[in-house]
């Protein structure tokens, strides 16, 4: 979070004090700490040698430098530049700790990179859908992190799905962490100013992560980076991006100027009721809103209702790719409700051999009244004698 916005969690202390919970989830359900021990496809530990590093601005205490290697070195408020951790700072921490989850390869401060959680929403489940998650999301523009949170004993499930979002989203604002040598967790925040993905493991897509050459044409057509980076672009005023809907009002949709077709791929629409929560990129912005609001809104609503709301009372402005570029896996299917998720589009009424013949029924009845009635008055009508 900002500096001058708290955060939600901050209230509270420690990992696994809970005596200090957000007012709505108060004697529902325990709000744990994001549990920070993921899997991370871009990630490097630390308790390695730094080699080529300049240090600016640090004071060490009892260190020995030799050829660029810390031993027993502690930094204080130093920042590492050139060095195995890119434009990250470490701030009274011990150099023998360990970093989990920060990305090595990309600036954490612009939007140079995307945060990507896949959500692992049910232990059950095989890893197949993770495993394609991960694969779709491994080009290094991408931070990806595979995270399951403490379930929630509530069984309503809107209540559910917001207890569980709220604690994804909150972990994506307040990370990376780091795990200190006595095991206390340090939050970076480095992942603050960063757009995140949150994306469902029952989710499936058949998009590359950089592309595939057509090999009757070689053109490239694009892959996941190119498309969230374009629709970034082209789209800044956006607060979410859908990467998968259903049920939307598609006839209300207007094209994202610049992105018909995303390098032979998917386009980019304004949308106004995308409806789906399987796949959505939150800017910053949105992202603390809405985590916010998950804080305060009633148990039974879901968070799909209330984005809807939002995007249509222009609370937020939202976009979808068009077709979706993720889907819900159909395999995973318990109900008539699930394979509704296969329509992008909510149903438009259409005239049907019935209604046509109902319409023409009507058609007949009503010139048969005004026969009967025109007969009637002639008939009742005055009479003239002729003679």
């Amino acid at each position: 979070m900002t500096n001058n916005k708290k955060s939600i969690l901050d209230a509270m202390s420690a990992f696994g004090d809970n005596s200090k919970q957000p007012k709505n989830f108060t004697n529902k359900q325990s709000i744990n700490k994001p549990n920070i021990n993921s899997t991370n496809s871009n990630i490097q530990n630390t308790n390695s040698t730094n080699t080529g590093s300049t240090h600016t601005n640090s004071t060490n205490t009892g260190s020995t430098h030799t050829n660029s290697t810390h031993t027993n070195s502690t930094h204080t408020n130093s920042t590492h530049t050139n060095s195995t951790h890119t434009n990250s700072t470490h701030t009274n921490s011990n150099s023998n700790s360990t970093n989990t989850n920060s990305n090595n390869n990309n600036n954490n401060n612009n939007n140079n990179s995307v945060l990507v959680i896949i959500l692992k929403c049910d232990k059950k489940l095989k890893e197949t859908n993770i495993n394609n998650l991960k694969w779709v999301f491994s080009d290094p523009y991408f931070i990806t992190q595979v995270k399951m949170f403490e379930p929630s004993t509530n069984p309503n499930i809107a209540y559910t799905e917001n207890y569980c979002m709220y604690q994804a989203l909150t972990y994506a604002a307040e990370g990376p962490y780091i795990i200190n040598a006595d095991g206390s967790i340090t939050k970076q925040g480095l992942w603050n100013n960063l757009p995140v993905i949150i994306v469902k493991d029952t989710s499936v897509s058949n998009i590359t992560p950089s592309g595939i050459t057509n090999s009757s044409t070689d053109k490239i057509i694009g892959g996941m980076k190119n498309r969230i980076q374009i629709a970034l672009q082209k789209a800044q005023s956006a607060d979410l991006y859908y990467l998968a809907r259903w049920n939307d009002n598609c006839t209300k949709n207007t094209l994202v100027a610049g992105t018909e077709s995303i390098d032979k791929g998917s386009s980019l629409q304004w949308t106004i009721q995308p409806t789906a929560t399987q796949a959505i990129m939150y800017t910053p912005k949105s992202r603390d809103i809405v985590s916010n609001a998950l804080c305060t809104m009633a148990s039974n609503i879901s968070l799909s209702d209330y984005l809807n709301s939002a995007i249509y009372d222009r609370k937020f402005i939202a976009t979808a790719f068009v077709p979706s570029i993720v889907s819900f896996d159909t395999n995973l299917a318990t109900s008539q409700t699930d394979y509704n998720k296969l329509n992008e589009c909510f149903p438009t009424p259409t005239d049907t051999p019935t209604a046509n013949n109902a319409n023409l029924i009507w058609l007949i009845i009503l010139i048969l009244v005004v026969i009967l009635v025109a007969s009637a008055l002639i008939q009742l009508g005055p009479k003239y004698d002729t003679k």
